[in-house]
């Protein structure tokens, strides 16, 4: 076996044992098993299966064919010479994008989900080359600040629905002690004495 196949093989070995130490890993679960239900073992067990079964798959693939790669029907059809074309890579905006979320999943705490997205994902488009100013803080403002509004209108909603009611609940009170047999009037109650007597 030549290094090349070794090493083609290699990752796919480690995942077969991962997934055989998982499988006995999955069923050490503690339950009380139901007629008729599946365990909670049944799921992963599996996925891990499924897993285990690719790995061997691609093991025994690459011991019978060697180290090529798969070709499909339509792959087998096609005649033309394959010209690879180099990919750019960009290995600053990959170590930047990193460093954003350190800095977004440490600053959210601090600042808030909104306020955090709405700067993590402005310093994103500034980091990943996007310069159109008014478009980054325009499309940004309105996820931003529709939330907050809709928080602050449904606020207003909620505390005048309540004022109303507590109103109400007042003017109840004071009919049921005019009904309750006294000769005392009922009490009137001035609008800005909620909550006192």
């Amino acid at each position: 076996m030549d290094k090349a196949l070794f090493r083609s093989i290699v990752p796919y070995a480690v995942g077969l044992v991962i997934a055989a130490a998982l499988y006995l890993y999955a069923g050490t679960f503690d339950y009380a098993p139901r007629p008729g239900q599946l365990g909670p073992d049944v799921w992963p067990r599996l996925a891990i299966l499924l897993m285990g079964g690719s790995c061997l798959f691609e093991i025994s693939r690459r011991l019978i064919i060697g180290n090529q790669d798969a070709a499909g029907f339509m792959e087998a059809f096609d005649r033309e010479p394959e010209v690879e074309e180099t990919q750019p890579v960009y290995p600053r905006l990959l170590i930047g994008g990193i460093v954003l979320m350190a800095i977004y999943a440490v600053l959210v705490p601090v600042l808030g989900f909104i306020l955090g997205t709405f700067l993590f994902l402005a310093a994103f488009m500034y980091v990943g080359g996007y310069r159109e100013h008014r478009a980054i803080w325009g499309t940004e403002t309105m996820p931003a600040v529709a939330p907050s509004a809709c928080a602050v209108l449904a606020n207003m909603h909620f505390m005048q629905r309540t004022t109303r009611a507590c109103s109400s609940v007042r003017l109840i009170r004071g009919f049921r002690a005019g009904q309750s047999g006294s000769a005392a009037a009922p009490r009137s109650v001035a609008p800005n004495s909620v909550g006192r007597r």
